[in-house]
């Protein structure tokens, strides 16, 4: 292979793959002219958004180009590149197909406003329907596409398959020597690494990288829907096929699961968005109020002296939680960090893996998370977490959920003692600069700050935190963390209570899920988390043993503000009145679903187990135990079928 010969390789690798993501980039263009009242933004952030799609344009064309291009780059089988010419023409045929896809997403965008991701599972039952949609609803637009299609395959022909064609008829012409030809495959190769992960950063290019604000119709815009769809196959195959639902519930089923998320004193704007609501009866105790919360790495119910356990990770929790107002039953709807921030701090479910993967559904569904609408109260809103800034997701998360700062590892001394060697600063020194940062702010705001110390592997500052050593490992290195942890929040109270915002303060301390390893004898404690409300002005104190979880908490805060801001959550707030009820993760198919004083273990085809949940015993199967399963069945089924119903459909919040 002479250095042509290499030049004319080269073209047929890229060319396809330049030539679709420039497709791509003009279906981008399509989709703003024609749906352009969709997209209100300021122009800098729709240029932003256009940049951003570039990413994903070249990932995607990589990703479906890359089995019929390589033999083109194969530098030690030269023989592979005669089948080059078939294998392009081959990828034009499906090259095509694809932009038809991408027109289809771009039309359908219009009645979701989210890219399509998993729809092509069911899609396919009704192809005939969806092409007859198209020519019906869209005879013009179809023709257009038709005729845009026709030039491209002449196009590729004339750019990509020729050229391919002169390279195999001249490949006898020599070879280059090996050096040359491995060093030329080594440069393909590292484009085209790159360009899949759609960067250099530490986590591959995924749907989230897309939305860098709470305006999640620029996050939609960057997007493609064959870079969706090919992300949410991905989530189909990991999860062994979890599926969202797709079939609304009747009308009484719905009604019935939404009585157990929003509550009476609520308004619900509009009955097209039934958890888009806001409190209309004028300001609350807190209206005004700073809000704080704390989420506390893998702090477990079971090891809290204040929630029965017989061991205590959490004397300053402890003794806290009598001058505070603590729940007794709030769980967990996680069982990882990402799950509990999702949770915790966007009220969204996270019981299906399918909505909360690589899909995107999440940030692509329309929403109106607490930091918009706080913001929209004149709030300053802060994320604080000793890690790496995108540890997690967490960077992509708190944009979406309309943050406007985050202070993360790179705002600390990664050098300095503070940092503990792998996740990030220890708990100490991020509460202290938590406190720092509360007393600068001149307004109210609203932060919350994620701990990390009593993270696997466990790090301690100091070996005076290991006092947890008649416990077998790695039972008693978790104790020890969670003690130091509890240390650092100690301090940090201790601090707080001689500032001058502390008055003005409700704190809300819960953990992001339990350390599942230590606590799953029952399934009572495999999710049972530390909750409590802390504020002198408010006087918050007691015991409240109604059941409650993580999703619970941001209309309690919104409750206790008599917020008049439109939001939407999954959750109830605790101070509120009728039937509650919520959905835990278990595995890709199964469930946990609360209520009514149970604990049911299921999947949406049937029951498969039955706890008390003040005690976390299985319950013995019995006539009265196979009633009141079927019964809670039918209620996780419209519980769950309303909630994905809605975020399937975009209807959490109106455009």
């Amino acid at each position: 292979m002479n250095s042509g010969h290499l030049g004319l390789a080269a073209r047929a690798y890229f060319a396809p793959v330049l030539l679709f993501a420039a497709a791509l980039g003009l279906m981008r263009v399509y989709l703003y002219l024609r749906y352009g009242q969709l997209f209100i933004a300021e122009p800098s952030a729709v240029a932003m958004a256009f940049l951003s799609g570039a990413r994903f344009d070249l990932s995607a064309s990589f990703t479906i180009s890359l089995l019929f291009i390589l033999p083109a780059a194969l530098p030690w089988a030269p023989g592979a590149r005669s089948i080059t010419t078939p294998l392009l023409y081959v990828l034009l045929a499906w090259q095509v197909f694809l932009l038809g896809y991408e027109f289809a997403d771009v039309h359908f965008y219009a009645d979701t406003q989210r890219r399509l991701s998993y729809d092509i599972i069911y899609a396919w039952q009704s192809l005939d329907v969806v092409m007859k949609m198209g020519v019906t609803g869209f005879l013009p637009e179809t023709v257009a596409m038709l005729a845009a299609l026709a030039a491209y395959g002449l196009m590729f022909r004339k750019i990509v398959i020729l050229p391919a064609g002169a390279m195999v008829a001249t490949a006898a012409s020599g070879q280059a020597g090996w050096a040359k030809r491995a060093g030329g495959f080594a440069v393909i190769a590292l484009v085209t690494v790159v360009s899949v992960r759609g960067g250099l950063q530490f986590k591959p290019l995924g749907v989230s990288h897309a939305f860098m604000s709470a305006n999640e119709a620029m996050g939609n815009l960057s997007l493609n829907g064959v870079f969706t769809t090919y992300q949410s196959l991905y989530d189909f195959y990991r999860t062994g096929g979890a599926v969202a639902t797709t079939q609304r519930p009747s009308p009484a089923e719905e009604k019935d699961a939404l009585s157990a998320i929003t509550s009476p004193e609520e308004e619900v704007i509009d009955p097209n968005y039934p958890i888009y609501r806001r409190f209309n009866n004028g300001p609350g105790r807190a209206a005004g109020m700073n809000v704080v919360m704390i989420i506390m790495e893998s702090w477990t119910g079971k090891y809290l002296k204040s929630l029965g356990g017989e061991i205590s990770g959490g004397p300053f929790f402890d003794s806290l939680a009598a001058e505070s107002l603590l729940m007794t039953n709030c769980f967990a709807n996680a069982q990882r960090t990402f799950e509990g921030a999702m949770a915790v701090m966007g009220s969204f479910p996270t019981w299906n893996p399918i909505i909360i993967g690589h899909s995107g559904l999440t940030y692509q569904t329309r929403m109106r998370p607490v930091g918009s609408a706080l913001a929209s109260m004149g709030y300053e809103t802060i994320f604080i977490h000793g890690g790496e800034a995108d540890s997690m997701g967490f960077h992509k998360l708190i944009r979406r959920l309309g943050f406007h700062r985050h202070l993360s590892l790179d705002d600390f001394d990664r050098n300095g003692k503070d940092y503990d060697g792998i996740w990030g600063i220890y708990d100490e020194a991020v509460f202290a600069r938590a406190n720092a940062e509360f007393e600068k702010i001149q307004k109210p705001f609203f932060s919350v700050i994620m701990s990390l110390s009593s993270h696997l592997p466990f790090r301690l500052p100091s070996a005076s935190f290991d006092k947890f050593g008649q416990y077998p490992a790695p039972m008693s290195d978790f104790l020890n963390s969670m003690g130091y942890s509890d240390y650092a929040l100690s301090k940090f109270f201790e601090t707080a209570k001689k500032s001058a915002y502390y008055q003005n303060t409700l704190f809300v301390i819960t953990g992001d899920h339990t350390a599942r390893y230590f606590s799953n004898h029952t399934m009572r404690e495999s999710y049972l988390v530390p909750c409590l409300f802390h504020s002198p002005k408010l006087g918050l104190t007691g015991t409240m043993g109604a059941q409650a979880s993580q999703l619970d908490l941001i209309p309690s805060i919104m409750d206790l503000m008599g917020a008049p801001a439109p939001y939407t959550a999954w959750g109830k707030s605790v101070f509120a009145t009728g039937p509650r009820a919520t959905a835990l993760p278990r595995d890709s198919q199964s469930r946990v679903f609360v209520a009514d004083g149970y604990m049911l273990l299921a999947d949406m085809n049937k029951p498969m187990a039955l706890y008390d949940m003040a005690t976390g015993a299985r319950l013995e199967p019995s006539p009265q135990t196979h009633l009141v399963e079927q019964r809670l069945h039918q209620k996780m089924k419209a519980y769950i079928g309303t909630g994905e119903w809605m975020i399937m459909e975009n209807r959490v919040s109106p455009p």
